[in-house]
């Protein structure tokens, strides 16, 4: 495979060296690479190894830049582009698309989406990740969709482990570029040195990296250094290669890449940078660390207790057998070879772009509307089980639309061949009259723009009266659902009110489509039933004025009555996660999950006894995986689900202001059997696959 990798300026730098790495990687795989930049040290290097480097103007020259990338692009004929800025993805986007070669963009950091920097930022077919915090802030604020992102964490070698010297001597590494924004490690480092000089007399600390801070640093160094009389601190400025200046550390200090290179040969390592602190990386913060790519983003701390943290954590470590430091040293070396290798990353990155060849033949294009990638878990669920069923039945390249940006709208219409609405209940004003004038234009707008489109298992309503008149709502709702060329809904309910409106139309019945990512976990149910799992929605309990406390009563009640633990599960992270934080902060011993996928929500339903849900896809996989559910909400799409699937229990959700109600209600649901509602659900599996998509399979 032929890749030209684009960069900015190549010099010293975690993406620099993450460029290098991946670069000579897929090179030593046998792919003919080659790497445009404005040049630097590491771009002497890659030339130095073989590697072709195709020197580019300097970034501030604009139009050169523009105009050397396109003619680099031409004479090079690569198979995928890669690029890894902003900048490079931007003068990238035009030749790749008018020479129809796939464009790969990497995320390095969370960037700013300020104007007039979101207008210059282009995704390219496919843009990877290297967290899972740049993966959020991508969809949040590029309206980028999740499928359309991959996560490939950082890569580094795993050197030979180090000989065992022990860790008798108390050397401290630090290792990072030396600018405002990311030099706060060594400030803090000349801070304490003091301190820890006069509890360890022999303790020595390197700060290796240049930057615009470099000269004060070493500075405030050389000061330390006189008042001891001896080289207390060394400060070696940049360096090509951190590695040697680890060999004989005995604790490192930093973040982000330099984190991985120290972890890799053995050093443990405390986590610590502009965006935050995790401390000694161990079992118990590596999860959040792997969130961030080790940049602690997030988890800032006061300077001055900032400062204490970092004495005692340094002060801890040294005080520690051993044996214990080896087996920090052991498992950091683990850590790596699990999640962090260059072979992984390359070999993650080559998919990627096999994956983007064969999707960059002659493709349907699919325009899906919805409200996806805002942190409602129902949602996004939907578009990962549509796209994975459209892309099962037609060769098709699927699009969430951009529903902020009236422009970008108008342009994926023009460009899509389908445009699905398959959003979930969409076509409703309980939310505003607003949302529901919106969606119908979109709708309006489709029809004139896409060759055809398609309404696939949504739901309708409700529909109020109030400013308009609901003669006039459903007048408008007729007309612009009588444009779609297949109508497909998810519950009895609309189906009966859309044959009202379109008498001569057939509607068709179909399960939601999250279903579908329910299929190897039906059977999940196993071990201890220990908990009463509450799913919340904010806007429900505000609709029908009941508070916090009585919700946490009753709770409380049916939960100790049953003997089971309470468990408050969040689908919507940006409305009803404060609501569980102040749930869980009123009950003891209540435990809050924020699933991230449908696995996770599986797992998370797993060990219920019940499920109180006041979501639809949460009462959906509860009964799904055998749960018994009681759905306490006024939605007409959770009371149509509960007939349509023979749920039992309180579908009144005053039952929650009643704790007595609650329990009682709860064991009427617990005691009936839920075979019969997983029948349904059995029968509803087999048909999904067969009926909703058959519009996109068949040409007319």
């Amino acid at each position: 495979m032929k890749i030209l990798m684009l960069a900015d300026y190549l010099d010293v730098g975690g993406a620099e060296t993450h460029v290098e790495a991946l670069a000579a990687e897929l090179a030593r795989l046998g792919n003919d690479v080659a790497v445009a930049s404005s040049g630097g040290k590491t771009a002497e290097r890659l030339q130095k190894n073989g590697i072709k480097h195709i020197l580019l103007p300097s970034v501030g020259r604009a139009p050169l830049v523009f105009a050397s990338v396109c003619r680099a692009i031409g004479e090079e004929k690569p198979d995928v582009v890669h690029a890894h800025t902003r900048r490079t993805a931007f003068y990238a986007s035009l030749p790749c698309k008018t020479r129809k070669i796939p464009l790969v963009v990497t995320a390095h950091a969370l960037f700013s989406m300020d104007f007039p920097k979101n207008f210059l930022s282009f995704p390219g077919d496919v843009t990877i990740a290297v967290s899972e915090d740049i993966k959020n802030h991508l969809m949040k604020n590029c309206n980028l969709s999740p499928d359309k992102i991959k996560i490939v964490p950082n890569g580094v070698r795993l050197y030979k482990k180090r000989a065992a010297k022990g860790f008798k001597e108390r050397k401290i590494t630090f290792v990072s570029r030396l600018d405002a924004d990311c030099s706060l490690g060594a400030q803090l480092l000349c801070k304490i040195a003091p301190l820890l000089a006069e509890k360890y007399p022999n303790i020595e600390i390197t700060i290796v990296g240049g930057g615009t801070e470099y000269g004060k640093i070493a500075g405030e160094c050389l000061k330390i250094n006189r008042e001891h009389n001896r080289k207390l601190i060394n400060t070696v400025g940049a360096a090509e290669n951190v590695t040697e200046f680890l060999q004989d550390a005995s604790l490192f200090i930093g973040a982000s890449r330099a984190a991985l290179e120290a972890m890799a040969q053995g050093v443990p390592s405390i986590l610590l940078g502009n965006e935050g602190y995790l401390g000694l990386i161990c079992e118990s913060n590596l999860d959040i660390a792997m969130r961030t790519n080790l940049t602690c983003r997030g988890h800032r701390i006061d300077r001055d207790r900032l400062l204490a943290l970092l004495f005692d954590e340094i002060c801890s470590f040294f005080a520690l057998p051993e044996l214990e430091k080896e087996n920090i040293s052991d498992f950091s070396r683990r850590v790596i070879e699990m999640h962090f290798t260059v072979e992984q990353m390359t070999s993650e990155t080559l998919e990627i772009y096999n994956d983007v060849l064969r999707s960059s033949a002659k493709r349907k294009r699919l325009l899906l509307c919805g409200y996806y990638g805002r942190g409602n878990l129902g949602d996004d669920m939907i578009f990962e089980a549509l796209s994975g069923l459209i892309n099962d039945k037609v060769c098709a390249d699927v699009r969430a639309m951009k529903s902020k940006n009236v422009f970008f709208l108008l342009r994926d219409m023009m460009r899509a061949d389908v445009f699905v609405f398959g959003g979930g209940s969409l076509l409703q004003n309980t939310t505003s009259n607003a949302s529901l004038f919106y969606y119908l234009s979109v709708i309006f707008a489709a029809r004139l723009l896409c060759r055809r489109s398609v309404m696939l298992a949504n739901g309708i309503g409700p529909i109020q009266g109030g400013v308009f008149s609901q003669k006039l709502l459903e007048k408008l709702i007729k007309s612009a659902v009588g444009t779609f060329d297949y109508i497909t809904v998810r519950d009895v309910n609309s189906q009966k009110y859309l044959q009202g409106l379109l008498p001569n139309r057939e509607i068709s019945l179909v399960p939601d489509p999250a279903l579908l990512l329910l299929k190897d976990n039906i059977n999940l149910r196993l071990g201890n039933l220990d908990r009463l799992v509450y799913i919340p929605c904010s806007a429900e309990l505000k609709r029908q004025r009941i508070c916090e406390k009585a919700v946490c009563e009753s709770l409380a009640f049916a939960a100790k009555e049953l003997g089971v633990k309470v468990s408050i599960v969040v689908l919507n992270k940006n409305e009803d996660l404060e609501l569980a934080r102040n749930l869980s902060s009123r009950l003891s011993d209540c435990e809050i999950r924020i699933p991230r996928d449908a696995d996770a929500l599986a797992k998370a339903l797993s060990d219920a006894r019940i499920s109180v849900c006041q979501r639809y896809h949460g009462a959906l996989f509860s009964a799904a995986i055998g749960v018994p559910t009681m759905c306490v909400s006024r939605d007409p799409k959770l009371i149509s689900f509960c007939e349509k699937f023979a749920l039992y229990g309180a579908r009144d959700p005053n039952i929650l202001r009643d704790p007595c109600k609650l329990k009682r209600a709860a064991l009427d649901v617990i005691f009936h059997s839920a075979d019969e509602t997983k029948r349904r659900f059995d029968a509803a599996m087999e048909c999904v696959r067969d009926r909703a998509l058959k519009c996109l399979c068949e040409e007319k």
